[in-house]
């Protein structure tokens, strides 16, 4: 367990770091994590003198992060709702993809945050991953997304983008939502996004015939058409 806090700790201090040239000075923030895991991602707020809270399902995780003298909780989004929570920044990394309904996730985390809150989101970009692809259309991801498909997201579900990068890290404010309505087909990424799949598929040929990679392979097109 030690190494994996080694490993995600270093990745953890990117997205402190991220938060902080964007936000400013941290301290004294209530910092709540949704999908924590074993609090790493806590670790470097906590040292900067943020109050911080996070939920997850994993115990062992949790009982690691709390031996590290983090205040991790079991369950997820639905306990921190029904525990009223109220954070000046919430942290979501590698979570989003994996909810069934993003855009509702989304509604619901404004009730979590502070008048002046902020909202950190980072999900794997389709784009970014090249040889590591086939570890990143899991069965687990629900969606999958490049930067525009995510501020598009974001936007109709009432938030305002305050960073992005290519990694997709990212921070958002609550505002206006969009009207709904149909999604717009954006045929320019899809023809960059099946142009990605197939330059994919003909660098592995072999895998292209397994059934569970043809079928990773369309759901990762259909998701990309559906957010666009």
């Amino acid at each position: 367990m030690s190494s994996l806090y080694d490993v995600q700790g270093a990745l953890a201090k990117g997205r402190f770091r991220f938060a902080r040239r964007h936000l400013g000075a941290l301290d004294g923030m209530r910092v709540l994590e949704i999908g924590c895991g074993g609090g790493w991602n806590l670790l470097p707020f906590a040292d900067a003198g943020c109050a911080v809270r996070g939920y997850d399902y994993d115990e062992e995780y949790l009982h690691e992060g709390s031996k590290r003298g983090l205040d991790l909780r079991m369950g997820g989004l639905s306990a921190a709702l029904a525990a009223n929570e109220k954070a000046d920044l919430i942290l979501l990394s590698h979570v989003l993809e994996h909810f069934l309904d993003p855009q509702e996730t989304l509604h619901q985390i404004r009730s979590l945050l502070t008048d002046k809150g902020v909202l950190f989101v980072e999900v794997p970009n389709l784009f970014a991953i090249r040889d590591r692809l086939m570890r990143s259309l899991q069965g687990v991801h629900t969606y999958t997304f490049v930067p525009r498909t995510l501020e598009r997201l974001m936007n109709r579900a009432g938030w305002g983008r305050v960073a992005l990068n290519p990694v997709i890290q990212s921070l958002w404010r609550p505002a206006s939502a969009r009207e709904p309505a149909p999604w717009p087909v954006d045929e320019s990424l899809a023809r960059e996004t099946q142009r990605f799949l197939l330059r994919w598929q003909d660098a592995h040929p072999l895998l292209s015939r397994m059934r569970a990679v043809g079928e990773r392979l369309g759901a990762a097109a259909a998701t990309i058409g559906l957010l666009d």
